[in-house]
């Protein structure tokens, strides 16, 4: 019979590794390290950095983004997840440079990258054009519809909203004399009384301080108290809170040209819009 060496898939090891060498050409980790480090401006970030004279040095925007980027690529999107990996994976190490960041400085650099990600994109773009990827003849345009973090039951018109706060305070205020009545159960009653005190306020807030969001026809959509930037939509999931993602897409290679991400399910009205963007962008680039 023949016989095999035995192997330990969990015994520890220490190996000299140079970092370079772990980003091998050819895949998407060497193409997205190539891009951020002698194709994009990250030089947009500087002015957010105020520890030129005090402070401790930041690990620099051109890493995190590496990080984040060679990350999504792998299907890794929530911070916590991203920081873990980059702690436990070589090859992520290597992107890393050696470096670490925590989930807050990584939650905080993505949430922070609106006023720029476009820039960033055409930089990417730009280079795409340079290697000949952008034939900038045929397009495609296709969606997804993505779920945010917001719960679908703080959505409705602000009408809705009002009811669902006046609901809550009847629960809270039912709560409250089932206790006073002499309940021999009130376990856990500040707790509950927090939630919905909380609740009550949230949608109160909400309430005071944004205007009801009114769609093309004149009539009022439903807000989100959590995120009103997105909608409620039909997905093959179901009814999600959320966001229609739309990708412009150039033909030769598949080069994603413009993207956008609307708080609407329908797309009757976001063709010319997006079209628009990618016109934009290919004249950025130096496609006519």
């Amino acid at each position: 019979m023949a016989r095999y060496k035995e192997t330990n898939k969990r015994q520890g090891q220490f190996i000299p590794v140079i970092f370079d060498e772990q980003i091998l050409p050819g895949t998407i980790e060497h193409a997205i390290c190539d891009i951020i480090d002698n194709h994009v401006d990250t030089s947009v970030f500087d002015s957010r950095y105020k520890n030129d004279i005090t402070g401790a040095p930041a690990v620099a925007p051109g890493i995190l983004l590496k990080i984040i980027l060679v990350c999504y690529s792998k299907g890794i999107f929530t911070s916590r997840k991203i920081e873990g990996a980059v702690k436990k994976n070589v090859t992520l190490m290597a992107v890393a440079e050696g470096l670490s960041a925590d989930h807050s400085t990584i939650a905080a650099f993505v949430t922070s990258m609106g006023g720029v990600i476009n820039k960033i994109f055409v930089d990417v773009l730009i280079r795409c054009a340079q290697l000949d990827l952008v034939g900038g003849e045929v397009f495609a345009l296709d969606g997804c519809k993505i779920s945010s973090n917001a719960a679908k039951e703080y959505s409705g018109t602000f009408n809705e909203l009002k009811k669902k706060k006046e609901k809550l305070s009847r629960m809270l205020e039912h709560l409250m004399n089932k206790h006073i009545q002499g309940d021999k159960n009130p376990e856990n009653l500040e707790e509950r009384k927090k939630k919905y005190e909380d609740k009550i306020n949230k949608i109160e807030v909400f309430l005071n301080s944004c205007e009801p969001k009114v769609g093309s026809r004149k009539r009022e959509l439903k807000s989100n108290v959590a995120d009103n930037e997105s909608a409620k939509m039909k997905s093959s999931h179901g009814v999600i809170q959320g966001y229609n993602g739309l990708a412009v897409v150039d033909e030769k290679a598949q080069v994603i040209v413009a993207g956008e991400a609307y708080g609407q399910g329908s797309e009757n009205d976001l063709l010319e819009p997006m079209v628009e963007k990618a016109e934009t962008n290919l004249k950025e680039a130096g496609k006519k």
